[in-house]
């Protein structure tokens, strides 16, 4: 959790003037708004903090702005509401200026803020114009020989032509965040293609995820030609296929984009672990691409409140991926390592993706 007034190094005037990169780096006045909060003891020079539930309920220390009167400001998180207490020379205390609070889960409680400039994502859920869509279950043979039950969202009766988007963690895609019903409502938008989502479970997830050679052939030698051969007019070529993933499976989206490059155009990391062995695939990232036909389209994301790791591994992966050649944006959003945040980014990695494209097609 970082307060506004806390001083971070300009990373988008450092990477726009060295490389001439496209990068999208929020700054606390281009929020909305901002969480104020304060705090009158009426005793000065006291050591007042404030903990949050943002970031693991790190203590970040006020400033006394008046005789007794500490006061803080943080960027407005993208989630719907943020938990807090006061810490004043070691002991904790609710805000008295604050009547909402909730339990704590330890027999007490912690103050809480309603975000209000929070709004969900109206295309993540189903509405009277959303269309029909088909679920199919398929069963296939994973690189080790066992089972794996793949999911397909597929439209009824698409209306332009299709385009296919491979989801690392895909259960969790169905369950967490809505992106079946993204895609259906965003096929109906006139300036975008009719969306067949693939949704693949991991099964050892640490081990497949942590850049397998083997996991990637199995999603781009058997996954993609099952699906397509199942599906006709399907995906056909990199430029009609998308691959996105959270977290560890944004690294094995990227690391599996990088291996097969005629297979995936468009590749998509969520808060990317690219911190993950040193930074492996920081490095295979930065190899010059020398053959146009495997010049990727990446969209990288990562949150300000994550992690400092998280945040310094995604910059330099996303420097060195712009310096090898690739298409790549790059944007740091004020949310946190949940699917809260990387649901509610889906539409615009998609309409990255795909929007422009299409609108030579629209009808």
């Amino acid at each position: 959790m970082y307060p506004v007034d806390m001083k971070r190094p300009n990373v988008l005037g450092y990477l726009t003037a060295l490389f001439g990169l496209t990068v999208a780096l929020h700054s606390p006045a281009s929020w909305a708004d901002v969480i104020h909060l304060h705090l009158e003891t009426g005793i000065s020079h006291q050591k007042v903090a404030v903990s949050t539930s943002i970031v693991e309920w790190e203590e970040w220390p006020m400033k006394e702005v008046s005789r007794g009167v500490y006061a803080i400001d943080f960027e407005e998180p993208t989630l719907p509401s943020v938990e807090y207490k006061f810490v004043v020379d070691g002991d904790w205390m609710l805000d008295p200026s604050n009547p909402h609070k909730t339990p704590d889960g330890g027999g007490g409680y912690n103050s809480v803020i309603r975000i209000k400039n929070f709004r969900e994502d109206p295309l993540l859920s189903p509405s009277g114009a959303t269309p029909p869509y088909r679920v199919t279950h398929l069963r296939v043979k994973d690189s080790e020989g066992s089972n794996r039950t793949i999911t397909v969202m597929s439209p009824v009766n698409p209306i332009r032509e299709s385009v296919t988007v491979y989801f690392q963690d895909g259960n969790d895609y169905l369950e967490q965040t809505g992106a079946h019903w993204l895609l259906a409502n965003l096929s109906t938008k006139r300036n975008m293609p009719s969306f067949v989502g693939v949704f693949i479970p991991p099964r050892d997830r640490m081990r497949e995820y942590g850049m397998d050679p083997a996991y990637a052939d199995f999603v781009a030698k058997t996954v993609v030609p099952l699906v397509e051969k199942k599906f006709p007019g399907t995906g056909g070529d990199r430029e009609h296929r998308a691959l996105i993933g959270p977290s560890l499976g944004g690294l094995i989206t990227l690391y599996t984009a990088l291996r097969h490059p005629d297979v995936f155009r468009n590749a998509a990391s969520q808060s990317g672990s690219l911190w993950f062995k040193e930074g492996e695939l920081v490095k295979l990232l930065g190899r010059p691409v020398k053959d146009q036909a495997k010049v990727l389209n990446l969209f990288m994301d990562v949150g300000t409140y994550e992690p400092e790791e998280m945040m310094t591994f995604n910059r330099q992966g996303f420097t060195a991926a712009k310096k090898a050649g690739h298409s790549v944006i790059y944007t740091e959003y004020p949310s946190t390592h949940d699917w809260m945040s990387w649901r509610n980014r889906l539409q615009e990695t998609l309409r990255y993706f795909f929007e422009v494209r299409n609108k030579a097609h629209v009808r």
